[in-house]
This record gives structure tokens, sequence and C-alpha cells, in this order.
């Protein structure tokens, strides 16, 4: 008889479900139904049934072949187990649904529930056993039979499966097991440098050449998409590309999900809601435009049902918004197939063999041996060495042996691989099967459900943990959410150890990915119990499946299709962070009764569903609707998990309100609420297992009390706890127990209006709301006490990095937060009562690591004492206190401080005093009263902003002597302007209405940037005293400006720029210009020719608008004098006046000049190097 092997898994690995079916069994024989007779004689007959039948089971399981008869029982044995299995959970909810009743009646108050109605509900649970006991003795016929089969010698008890003894590991470390591929590795990477930064001049649709496109092509397992990722995190990828992006292509083209992906990996913060694939494409365009972008393409495939020309349509489309003035552009493409490379434009792709001999036993060693010494193996070392020749440098092959060996370390298995042979990819499955089948049978359930996600999926260990235990496949004896995810994790770590899942880390992310191979192993290996349907399969879902994944986009065939055994289904998108849009009916999930587990993530929904019908299941993901949660979910006493994330199609930010009496659910015990949204607290009762973000507004009865937060322990993020005028007394405050959660990393504690009589009694409140001292930000709002509470004055919140303190109008004196070690920023405002800091504001640390610091709205602070020891490290103050008379000396170099309407400079005409002290960036504004600056007497001071500064008189000039370090002054809505400073590089003078001329620029040495704008009634520029430091100069809306030949010999200028000057005729002659590389005149209307003497020939960039007709003509026709003097230039780009994005095109040149230099200089300090090619912009 014909034999086939045997596909074990979900689809056949049945008897972990009828272990627990006999532990269900047990229990309510001991338990709950022991007092009546009848039913107790059934749930033994039931025992005994089950015995026999996981007896029968456990050996067809550990067989490796059966033929076509015994598949067929096995089949027929397995629905049976199903069918029975479905009875006995609608018999214990029917249980649960009695106890809950129970509860109910208890919490009104009332201990009657009707005789007959209990009379019903037994005899209900009655019918039910009896239909159970029916169904099951079709299990005990198809057993009977298997037995008689595969005959009753295979099926003594010593051949009942008994786990295996499988290591517990650590989580896959990055880069542990990459072993070789350094030579591919660096020869791509010079490859993907060749070049990169050179503008390229493309028709539009046209393909990209082979320099542009380097595929890979290897094997499936070969190590493509680890070369990929060594390449993509090497450092010299990161320091050459401004942006990167990493897309798994995967079977299925979808070029709206690879733009989107694209897009989000450039940018996170995108929104792409309602783009439509234009958009996308004109989104993608502007984000790439001049920049030096590489994109990685992993795992693409060649569609053979579309043809050639098609398939390189499709990818010309999609790459053509790369091509658009773009400054270098590579891709790297990962694939199997040759004719792919042909496709994308490349030439001469990059084939991909096998790692080293070396490489490959250095791989297997770590992989089978561990920490062991192969010498002390010396017998296993041999065969290994064998088994690795076989292997023939398939990375993939020798991590799944090298893993499963590990965990069978015994002559005895590894001769068993050795002859298993491998010589291709068919024979490479072989191996993965092998060790697919030495696993434990747990684990192959949780291997084989994996099949349900598309290959390139991004898993979430939590996420696929929770459902996990939805089916029970985790096997821990003390059922607790906690035991049993760890459990789950620890499975999951095994199989990643076990190179079933990959870690993959891309822009400091690490994903884990499971291989195309193994996927297609998972989906093998569960024999049609999970099916995925996507875009190119048939429209119809086998009628016998059990767990269903299924694209969004096709969802309306759940409508047709009858799926009575369903216990899964998970909506998913092509693009996981964007809706699709696709608005799913509620009502379509009314015939799926059987559910364990419903994900519907994927898709909208207008409103939430009902699922009173859905009484088996246990793990339920729902898209944000910013409706109320249904009532129904108080139905589901099965329920174990509910999840609720945010969804792009309702960005709303109101709080997530559940249904009352959802804490009637015993079964439940964990409720996840992503963090961006959060959970009206007061909604939802005592619960101990909501993992979320919260608000919780104080009400005035007991349930809206405070202590309904005593036992919600596993809080996570942001708590804001509301309206705290209403808590009654200090131990309803204590009765909160905010120091037992852990996990709120942000807290606010708001009151609203309080009565005066109440201060003291608000004291004793904040007092009694201890945090827990992990907490890492505070916020207290309208606190109306009068004194600090004694756990922010103590080093109890050692972890705190920001405070802040606002609208306490009562608060008098702050607390010593300098002794906070941690905290970085500190912001305070509104405290009106505050007319003094003293030093204990400092502690004993004095701020040690504070950067930040505002005090603002602080109308009665006079006095601010100073230590000599505080901020070590701040960088930022903000200052808006207008009776505050002086600033403590205590700020450290460099930081950049802003005063905003205050008194420290006082408005009489008197010597007042800013004493800054050491600091780099000084913003004074609103001092309208401001004479002199005398004491700006830092030698470090770097920048200095006067805003509105209107009677600024001689203080500048004055305090110039001190400030000779002084490099970006910003002068505006000055009425003069007179001053000098030696090492100055950087002057700004703008929107000086009234200045005609300005000081000879021979006062500034060192200067590098001037820029001078809106000074309408400037006519002209001093002599520039052979200023040759300047390297950039920008002239705008200087309407009065006639002629610029008072610049000259700027043999360091690279870039000039002339805006809006309406009267200016002549332009500086440029004879010793020698580094000019961009020149922009916009907008200059009298401007009728060039200089006399010619363009530099460094010019590189030259863009003319808005000059005389005279000069435009010229350019327009490319003829004549003025045209001539640009038509010499060697390597100069004329930009007309159409062409957009001018700024960045020229910066980007400059960028280009600066590398090219930096480049050579490179070269002549390391001639031995091999010389960096650059090129100019045109070429």
């Amino acid at each position: 008889m014909a034999t086939i092997p045997l596909a074990t898994g979900v689809g056949w690995v049945v008897s972990p479900v009828i272990k627990l079916m006999f532990e269900k069994v047990q229990s309510y024989i001991s338990t709950q139904y022991r007092w009546q007779s009848n039913l107790d004689d059934g749930l033994k007959k039931l025992e005994t049934i089950l015995t026999e039948t996981l007896l029968v089971v456990g050996t067809a399981e550990r067989r490796r072949t059966l033929d076509f008869n015994q598949q067929a029982l096995l089949h027929q044995l397995k629905d049976a187990v199903y069918d029975a299995e479905d009875i006995l959970d609608e018999f214990d909810y029917m249980l649960l649904k009695e106890n809950a009743e129970k509860r109910n009646l208890r919490s009104l108050g009332s201990s009657s529930i009707s005789i007959a109605k209990r009379l019903v509900g037994h005899d209900k649970f009655r019918s039910k056993l009896r239909k159970m006991l029916k169904s099951l003795s079709r299990v005990k016929e198809c057993a009977d039979m298997l037995v008689r089969v595969i005959g009753p010698e295979n099926c003594s008890s010593h051949m009942l499966p008994e786990p295996l003894q499988w290591r517990i590991t650590s989580s896959f470390s990055l880069g542990e097991f990459v072993v070789g591929r350094q030579k591919e590795r660096d020869e791509l990477v010079n490859q993907l440098l060749e070049q990169v930064g050179i503008p390229k001049s493309r028709s539009e649709g046209a393909r990209p050449t082979s320099s542009e496109v380097i595929t890979i092509v290897g094997t499936g397992g070969i190590g493509k998409t680890t070369l990929a990722q060594l390449i993509y995190n090497d450092k010299r990828i990161e320091d050459n590309y401004d942006l990167r992006a990493w897309i798994c292509v995967s079977h299925v083209f979808d070029k709206v999900r690879i733009t989107k992906e694209i897009l989000t990996s450039i940018d996170k913060t995108i929104d792409l809601t309602n783009f439509n694939f234009s958009m996308l494409q004109e989104e993608l365009k502007n984000k790439v435009k001049m920049k030096k972008f590489l994109l990685v393409l992993d795992d693409v495939w060649y569609d053979e049902k579309v043809g050639g020309s098609i398939n390189a349509d499709r990818w010309r489309e999609l790459f053509a918004p790369l091509w658009h003035g773009v400054k270098g552009v590579k891709i790297l493409v990962t694939t199997r197939m040759d004719i792919v490379a042909n496709t994308l434009g490349c030439t001469t792709p990059f084939p991909l063999s096998g790692l080293e001999s070396e490489d490959s036993w250095e791989l297997f060693r770590r992989c089978a041996f561990n920490t062991r010494d192969p010498k002390e193996h010396l017998e296993l070392k041999s065969i290994g060495e064998h088994i690795v020749q076989r292997l023939n440098g398939s990375a993939l092959a020798i991590k799944a042996v090298g893993g499963h060996l590990s965990s069978n370390f015994n002559n005895q298995e590894w001769n068993r691989v050795l002859n298993k042979g491998l010589s291709n990819e068919k024979d490479i499955m072989t191996i993965l099967r092998l060790s697919y089948e030495c696993l434990p049978e747990h684990l192959q359930q949780c291997f084989s459900f994996c099949g349900l996600f598309p290959k390139g999926y991004y898993f979430e260990p939590d996420v696929l943990v929770n459902m996990w235990i939805a089916h029970e496949f985790i096997q821990d004896g003390r059922h607790t959410y906690g035991s049993l995810k760890s459990t789950g994790r620890s499975y999951f770590d095994e199989l990643l150890s076990r190179s079933f899942f990959q870690a993959l880390q891309y822009g400091g992310t690490v994903h884990y990915v499971m291989h195309d191979l193994m996927n297609d192993l998972a989906v093998h290996t569960s024999n049609g119990e999970c099916y995925r349907l996507d875009v190119d399969e048939p429209e119809e879902i086998p009628p016998a499946v059990r767990h269903l994944s299924i694209l969004a986009e096709r969802v309306d065939l759940l409508c047709v299709c009858k799926l009575q055994r369903l216990r899964t289904l998970i909506i998913w998108n092509k693009v996981r962070c964007f809706c699709p849009r696709v608005c799913v009916d509620a009502d379509l999930f009314k015939e799926l009764k059987g559910l364990r587990l419903l994900d519907l993530t994927g898709c909208c929904l207008r409103h939430s569903p009902d699922l009173n019908h859905m009484i088996h299941l246990r793990c339920l993901t729902l898209p944000n609707t910013n409706h109320p949660l249904s009532d129904s979910l108080c139905s589901l006493h099965h329920l174990r998990m509910l999840s609720v994330h945010p969804h792009s199609c309702f960005m709303d930010t109101r709080p997530i309100i559940f249904p009352k009496n959802l804490d009637n659910l015993s079964c439940i015990f964990h409720i996840d609420v992503h963090k961006d949204l959060f959970v009206d607290l007061a909604s939802v009762g005592n619960m101990p297992y909501l993992w979320a973000a919260g608000k919780f507004c104080v009400g005035n009865t007991k349930m809206q009390g405070l202590e309904v937060l005593k036992d919600m322990n596993e809080l996570q993020g942001f708590l804001t706890i509301t309206s705290l005028e209403n808590v009654k007394n200090k131990d309803e405050a204590t009765n909160a127990q905010l120091v037992n959660k852990s996990q709120i990393s942000r807290l606010k504690l708001q009151w609203g209006s309080c009565n005066a009589d109440s201060k003291s009694d608000e004291q004793n409140v904040l007092n009694s709301l201890i945090p827990h001292p992990g907490l890492e930000e505070l916020t207290v709002d309208g606190y109306p006490g009068c004194s600090s509470p004694s756990w922010l004055e103590s080093e109890w919140l050692s972890r705190l990095r920001h405070i802040s303190i606002h609208n306490c109008t009562c608060w008098k004196f702050l607390p010593p937060l300098g002794q906070i070690p941690s905290l970085k920023k500190l912001h305070i405002d509104r405290m009106d009562a505050l007319e003094c800091i003293d030093t204990s504001f400092y502690g004993i640390a004095g701020f040690p690591s504070l950067e930040t610091l505002e005090l603002t709205q602080l109308p009665e602070l006079v006095y601010w004492s100073s230590v000599d020891y505080a901020f070590p490290v701040l960088r930022d103050v903000f200052i808006s206190c207008p009776k505050l008379k002086e600033l403590p000396l205590v700020f450290p170099p460099p930081v950049e401080m802003k005063v905003l309407s205050s008194n420290i400079v006082c408005t009489q005409h008197t010597d007042h005093r800013l004493d800054t002290c050491i600091i780099q960036k000084v913003s004074l504004t609103s001092l309208v009263g401001i004479f002199h600056l005398w004491h700006l007497d830092s030698e470090e001071i770097a920048d200095t902003s006067f805003d509105r500064a209107n009677m600024l008189n001689n203080g500048l000039r004055d305090s110039s002597p001190n400030l000779p370090s002084l490099e970006g002054p910003f002068i505006g809505w000055c009425s003069d302007f007179h001053h000098a400073f030696v090492r100055l590089n950087e002057m700004e003078i703008v929107d000086c209405p009234n200045v005609t001329s300005l000081v000879d620029f021979g006062c500034f040495p060192a200067l590098q940037n001037l820029i001078i704008r809106d000074c309408p009634k400037l006519k002209e520029l001093p002599d520039n005293g052979n200023l040759t430091t300047l390297t950039k100069v920008l002239i705008e809306s200087c309407y009065g400006l006639v002629s610029l030949r008072s610049l000259r010999n700027l043999s360091f200028l690279s870039k000039l720029e002339i805006k809006h000057c309406l009267k200016l005729v002549a332009l500086p002659e440029m004879v010793n210009f020698f580094s000019l590389r961009v020149m922009i005149i916009q907008d200059c209307p009298e401007l009728v020719c060039l200089p006399e003497d010619g363009l530099p020939m460094t010019l590189n960039f030259l863009y003319l608008s808005g000059c005389h007709p005279l000069l435009e003509e010229q350019f327009e026709w490319q003829h004549g004098v003025e045209w001539e003097k640009y038509a010499v230039l060697p390597s100069c780009f004329y930009a007309g006046k159409s062409m957009e994005d001018t700024e960045d095109i020229a910066d980007e040149i400059l960028l280009e000049n600066d590398m090219i230099e930096w480049s050579t200089q490179t070269s002549l300090l390391h001639p031995t190097d091999s010389a960096a090619s650059s090129s100019s912009f045109l070429q």
C-alpha cells in the first residue's frame, strides 16, 4: 500500500487537545458535579473513552508514515475530538454563566435564583453531556478501527508520547550567528558607495542602470537576507546615505503597499491615510529629492503569469519617483530568480553561493555544540563535520540542523541526520522537516499555527503568545497569565534558537521574521487546518479549515463560505501601519460560533460587533471605533484576553469606554489597550488585569472613588487622575495604592476648583498619593495646598526625569528638587504665591542632570538665591518672571537663555545689570526699557538675540570689549547698530528700517557668513576691507541698494545670493572670486548685465529670475554677450526661473563640493589609499 510522510502539526497533533479534555472531565468529576450521580456516570464514561483514545492517537502521531486509510481514520478521529471538545466547552460555558449570574445577584443584595431556572439549566447540562457522549462514541469507534489498522501490538502503554527534554534558551542575540560573508559584504558595500551622490539626468520612465541596481541571487536559505542585512547596517552605508529603506516584497507584487512601506521606512511619523498611488508617488519623489537613498528590496519574485514586459513595466512604474532629480539612489535586491535581475535592469547580478567550509563549520559549531568544546566530543565532531559537508553551505539548513542536534546530543540522532543527505532546495525542506518532527508536540502546534501569517510578516512575540494561549497550546500548570506568558515566551525563544524564526535588525529595531522556507513548512505541516487567503489565492475557502487569516479586501468571502469548524479568524491588511479603508459589516461574524480567536485589526468597524453567540471566544482584538464597546462583551465568559488597538480610520482621542459588568467575566486575565489610546478607568470597575494607559476622574460615589484603582497594578505608561478635589480624605488616597503601580512611567495629578477651607485636607491627600519609585515623569496641576508632599522632598523618586508644576497658586516654597539625580527637565508656571527661591531648592546635589529649566508666569517671584555647585549640565533656560530682579550666578557653559518680560534689567535710566555668567546664547525679549548691557562679560558667549529692544543705545558697543568670543549675534528690530567683535564669524542684520549705512566690515576679521535683510534705506555696503574669510553672503529686501561694487577679493566666497533688491544695477567684480560655486539672483529688475570681467570658472550653479528683460532674454534665447559669459564656464548648470527647490539644489552642490575637498585632503594625508572619485554637478 502506498505511503506518504505523516504531516504532523495543528492538523494532526490532537493529543494535547485530548489531554486538556481529560483534565477538565476529571475536574468535573471531583468538584462541580460530584453531587449529581447521573452526570457523574456520564463523565466517568467520558473519562474512559478519552483515555483509550489518547493511547491510540499518541501512537499514530509518533509513526513516521501512515497510508491513506490510516490517514482517513485519523482525520475522522480528529474531527470527532474537536466536535466533542466544542460540546465540553459549551458545557463549561454554562457553568461559568451560572456562576456570573449568582455573583450579580449577590451584588444586588439577593440570593434567589428561581428554582425553575436552575432546573432548566441542569437539564441543559444533562442534555449537552448526553450529546457529547454520543459524539464521542464516534471517537471510540475511530480509535478501535485505527488500532486494528496499525496493530494492537503497537498500541501498548509504553508507546504513549512523552514530552522531549528541550533546552530553554535566552532570546536571540543579533550578530551572534552571523558567520562569514565579510568578503561579499565589502564587495557589495564598495559597489553601493561608487559614485553615490552624483545627480543623474534621466528621461521619465527610463529603466535604472546596472550600477544603480545590485541584485543578490541565490537559492533559498543560502543567506541572501542576512548578507543584505549586514550591508544595510554597515556603518559605511549609514554614513554615506541620507535615507535608507528596507522592504520585504515577497511573492505578491503590490505597488501601493511597497510605496507606503518605503515612505514609512523613511518617515515613521507620516500619515498616508486616503493617499492613492499617484499621491504616494508624488510624496516619495519629494522625500528622496536631492537625497542619497538606499532602497533594499528583499525576496523579490518574478510573476510568471503576466510575462516579462508587464513585470518590467510594474517595476519601472514603481521606481519612477526615484529618478526625478535625485542625488544618488541605489537599489539592493535579493531574489532566488536570475530573471528578476534582468527585469530590474541589472545586467551583472551578484551570485551568492554557500558559505565557505570554515565558516560553515564555525556556524554549525556555535549552533550544535553551543558552549561545549568539540574537542571533548571527538566522535560527534567527526559526524558533525560530515553533516556540514552535505549541507553545502546553506546557512538556514546549518542553523536548523545545528539547533536540533544541540538538543539531541547523542551519536544515534547525529548519525540519523547524517544519513538524510542534502543536495538541493527540496532536500533542504527534508532537513527542515526533520527538525520539525523532532520538536515536542506542543512546539509543533505553535510552529504550524504560524503558517497563518504571510511571508515577510513581522512577528510580535507577545501577540503571538497570546494567540497560543487562546488555543491552549501552552502547557503550564499554574494557569495564571504571567506564568502562561512566561512559558509561551520560552516556547518562542526555543523556536528562535532552532532557527524557525529569525531576528533581523533594521534601523535600530529588532524584527522577528520567518524565512520563506520555514513559512512553507508551517503551511505544509498544518495539513489544511491553517489557511491563509492572500491576493492570488483562489476565491474559495476549504470548508474544513479551522484557522483562517484573510486579507481585508477579500473578507466578503466569509459570506459565501460555510466555515462551521472555524476556530481562528485573523483579518490583516497588506501594510500593517495603515487602514486599507475596508469596512466590514459586523453581522458577517454571526455564523462563526466556534471561534476561539478573533483579530479584526486589519479592517474598519463602524461599530462594535455583537458577540453574544461566540461562547468559545478566548482572545479578541478589536480596532478602536471611538464608540463604547459592545455590551455583548459581558457574555463572553470564556474570554481571557481583550486587546484594543488604534486605527487610522478613527483618529479621535476620546478614551476607551468598556461596558459595565465586564469585571464579572471570571476567566479574563488580560486586557490590553494600545499605548496610543487610554481608558476611562471609571467605566471599568476594579480590573487588576488591565494593561493600559488610563484616565480616572474622581467622583462623589464609592464606585468613582480612588479605591477602584487599588488592585489595578498592571496599568501601563501614562496615568492621569483628575478631579482630586473630590477625594474625601487621606485614607481614600492611600487606597489608590499608586506606590504599587510599577509600570506607570508618567503620572499626572490634577485638581479642579477647591474651597479655601480644604487646603489642609488637600495637603494630606497629596502626601498619601505616593508614586512608585520608578516614576519618570510627574505633573502636578491645580494643587491648592501650601506645602510640598513629603515624597517630593526626599530622594524617593530617584528615577524622575521630568517635573511639571502648573497652576498651584497657593504653593509657597519649592521642594529640594535638586537632589533628584535623574531630573533633566523642570517646568514651573503659575505659582502665584512663590516669592523666593532659596538655597534649599538645590538640595544636596544641585541638579546634577538638569538640562532644561523653565520658570514662567511667576508673578511674585522677586529673589532667586544661588549656590556654587548647581546646574553643571544645564543647556536651556526660559524665564518669564516680571518682578525677578537678578539671576543667580550658577549657569555653566554653554547655556541658551531666553528672558521674557522681566525686570532683571530695570526701566529706569540706571546701570542695572544682567549677570548671565558663562552662557552661549542669550535671548532678551520685550525688555522695552533696556539701555545698557554692561555685564555681558563672558569670554565664551557666541550668539546674542535682541528682539524688540527698541531703546538699545550704546550698551552693545560698550560691552563689546568684554565679548571677544561672540560668534553669531542676531540683531533684530533695532534702530541702530554699530559694534566690533574680533572673533565674530556670523552676522545677521535684519529689519533695521532706519539704517542707511554700515560700519566697515574690516572690523570683523573672522566673519564667514553675512546676512543683510529688510533694510530698505540701506544704499550701499561699506568697503569689505579685503575680507577674504567670507564664504556665504545673502542680501535680501534692501530696496535702496544700488551697487555691490564694494565687495571685492572674496577669494573664499562659495555662495552669493541677491534677492528683492529693486534698484540694484551692478554686481561686484568677480575676478578674484576663486571659490564661488553658487550664485542666485532673484527679483532684481534693474540688473541688466553680469560682471564685466565675466563669471568665475569655478561656478557650478547659476540662477537668474526677475532680472531686467534684456538680461533674461539673452538666457532664454541662449545668445548675446551676457549669455556668452555663462556659456564659457566648463561645469555650470543654469537654472531657469521655472525651476523649483533652487535653494535645496544649491546647498546640495555646496555639500558635494565640501565632500570632494575633504576626500582630496584625505587622499593627501593617506597617499596609499585609493583616491576617492569625484565628479561635478553635470557629470
